[in-house]
């Protein structure tokens, strides 16, 4: 049986080595406290050493204030917790490349998020609670394992959704589906970009 890598939690301790490891590789030397990002980037296999497999702020509680665009793609997440902290704050959450199987626990962003990537995951259903991010304008669901269609008409509420990526799942493989989510989703300007 091959190893598993181990999971690596997202701790205080660990964003202040990805400031580090970037100030290092730009030649800045200066501190900066976690209130101060708006961007934190930690893909898997490039940022970090390790594999996050839990997406856990609780130990950063309130130091990521001012947090706009988060990337944790290409890791192995399977669970996402405590985003309360980034409520009305984060915009961009990309997750793309993970094995997240539910899309659930966004409540918190529901009005600030506005781009979120879940391309590349294992999401077999659309959550009628996805109808909550009212601000969400780009969603990428494209590569998982959707398998109805109709999960498509959740996304109506969703009145500023302009850009939507569902290509490449067990519903979008009919020549029906394209015609079946313009027809449900009049306010998209862009499908499977």
């Amino acid at each position: 049986m091959p190893n598993s890598p181990l999971p690596v939690y997202i701790t205080e301790k660990l964003i202040r080595r990805a400031i580090a490891h970037n100030n290092a590789a730009d030649g800045r030397q200066h501190k900066q406290s976690l209130s101060g990002i708006t961007q934190l980037v930690l893909k898997g296999g490039i940022t970090i050493r390790g594999t996050i497999r839990k997406l856990d702020f609780g130990t950063c509680t309130g130091q990521l204030s001012n947090l706009k665009h988060l990337d944790l793609s290409n890791n192995e997440i399977i669970h996402i917790e405590h985003l309360d902290q980034f409520q009305g704050v984060l915009t961009e959450l990309s997750l793309a490349n993970n094995r997240i199987s539910r899309i659930k626990n966004l409540q918190p962003l529901r009005t600030s998020l506005q781009v979120l990537n879940l391309n590349g995951n294992n999401i077999t259903r659309i959550p009628e609670s996805i109808a909550q991010l009212s601000r969400l304008r780009v969603l990428g669901l494209a590569k998982n394992k959707l398998a109805l269609l109709d999960d498509c008409k959740r996304l109506a509420p969703l009145t500023a959704l302009v850009q939507l990526e569902v290509r490449d799942n067990p519903a979008t493989q009919t020549l029906s589906a394209r015609d079946f989510v313009t027809f449900h989703l009049p306010q998209l300007d862009m499908l499977d970009r």
